[in-house]
């Protein structure tokens, strides 16, 4: 999206459709497939992935936005069901897996992002998008329960402190007749903007009436004023809180 390369988009939305067929089972998912042998139970990676794929095409504006906002809202409650820790955290296996001498639940990263890092990022997307504060609340859960971890070891928990940037720095820009001002946002490297051409639910984006060709950056509860240049757009994004 950033690049403007639409082959890359649909590869990934092939990609994204072609994990949950196979990966899918009854609206979990499992780790590992191969020919007809399923794999037991996904880790909680494994659903904070595929979360974080259905938000890259939402953000990127590939596929049909409110069937992937629903995929990430039922593996959401999947996590909470299944893999949610007493200390707020995520357990990396599920409650119904084959069972474990000890369930980790770190936050440390490892070749990939952990999985809690990476759903405190998911959860602060989801409620900028949804306007559900269950989902703030969540992810708020996260970082309570691995704050102490976090501060003994910042390098091993940077998808941690990536999740709790987008969710303090979040800013969702809502556009108008405008797709040059939506594709201004996905190129400006802004780590937490999210481009939408429909307001999210219970954002202040909702109340404004947009002239055709127009957007405005919203974040903290207020929006900016109409604005119908890229440049202004990404000057508007950068501007310190």
């Amino acid at each position: 999206a950033a690049l403007g390369r639409t082959e890359w988009l649909d590869l990934a939305a092939e990609t994204f459709a072609a994990a949950k067929e196979k990966f899918g089972r009854d609206g979990r998912l499992i780790h590992a497939a191969r020919g007809d042998v399923a794999g037991d139970q996904g880790f909680a990676l494994d659903y904070a992935a595929m979360i974080h794929g259905a938000l890259g095409l939402v953000a990127a504006g590939v596929g049909d936005r409110q069937a992937l906002l629903g995929d990430a809202a039922l593996w959401c409650e999947t996590l909470a069901r299944h893999h949610r820790a007493p200390s707020g955290g995520l357990y990396w296996t599920a409650d119904d897996a084959p069972a474990l001498i000890v369930r980790p639940d770190t936050p440390s990263d490892e070749a990939v992002p952990n999985a809690n890092g990476l759903m405190v990022k998911n959860l602060a997307t989801l409620w900028a998008l949804t306007g559900d504060d269950r989902y703030e609340a969540e992810a708020r859960q996260i970082l309570r329960a691995h704050a102490r971890a976090a501060a003994g070891n910042v390098f091993s928990c940077t998808s941690l402190f990536l999740g709790f940037d987008q969710l303090q720095n979040f800013a969702t820009v809502t556009a108008k007749g405008a797709p040059e001002l939506l594709d201004a946002v996905r190129r400006s490297g802004h780590p937490a903007a999210i481009a939408v051409d429909v307001p999210p639910k219970n954002s202040p984006a909702e109340t404004v009436s947009l002239p055709d060709g127009t957007a405005v950056v919203c974040r903290g509860g207020t929006c900016s004023l109409p604005i119908d240049n890229p440049d202004d757009i990404v000057a508007e994004l950068w501007k310190p809180l």
